[in-house]
C-alpha cells in the first residue's frame, strides 16, 4: 500500500525533501517512490497488476476528494470577500478552481475503473479527459500541423 514518504529531490541547483506516495521497502530499509515503482513517465505502469479496491478504499478516496473540493470551495468563498480591486485575482482563482474540479472528476473516474479491477487504455483515458473537460479535441489544420499531424491521427479539417 502506498503511503506518504519523504524523498530527496535534486533539481540541479539545490536539494530539498519532498513528500510523495511510496512504499516502504523493509529489505532496503528505505522507501521506493511512485517514480521508482512506475518510472518517471509512468512507463512501467503497464507491468503492474491492479487489485480491485474494497468499498472502504473507495469511500476513503471519495472522502478525501470531497474534503479537497470543500477546501477549494472555501478558498473561493474567502476570495469572494476581498475588495473590488481583487476582481482579477478572483477570476484567476475561479478559473483555477474550475480546472481543478475538472481534473478531480476525471481522476475519480479513472480511480473508479482501477478499483473495480479494470484498466483504462489510451482511448478510454482520452474519452474521459474530453468528457470531463480536462482534454480538448484538436482539429487538423495543415497550416498548423503539417503532414506530421495528419499521420498522427488528428482529424482532417472540414469545409
Amino acid at each position: 500500500m502506498m503511503t506518504p514518504q519523504w524523498f530527496e529531490d535534486d533539481n540541479g541547483l539545490y536539494c530539498f525533501d519532498i513528500e510523495c506516495p511510496g512504499i516502504f521497502n523493509a529489505k532496503e530499509e528505505e522507501a521506493d517512490s511512485i517514480y521508482h515503482l512506475f518510472g518517471n513517465k509512468l512507463e512501467w505502469l503497464m507491468d503492474c497488476t491492479f487489485i480491485k479496491g474494497t468499498q472502504s478504499d473507495k469511500d476513503l478516496i471519495e472522502q478525501n476528494m470531497a474534503r479537497e473540493f470543500e477546501r477549494t470551495r472555501e478558498e473561493l468563498e474567502h476570495h469572494k470577500k476581498v475588495t473590488l480591486s481583487a476582481t482579477v485575482d478572483n477570476e484567476l482563482l475561479r478559473t483555477e478552481l474550475v480546472a481543478k474540479d475538472k481534473v478531480l472528476s476525471f481522476g475519480k473516474e479513472i480511480i473508479d475503473i482501477a478499483l473495480q479491477g479494470g484498466d483504462a487504455d489510451g482511448g478510454c483515458i482520452q474519452e474521459l479527459g474530453v468528457k470531463h473537460g480536462s482534454l480538448l479535441e484538436d482539429r487538423y489544420e495543415s497550416a498548423i500541423h503539417g503532414e506530421k499531424g495528419r499521420r498522427e491521427g488528428i482529424k482532417p479539417e472540414t469545409n
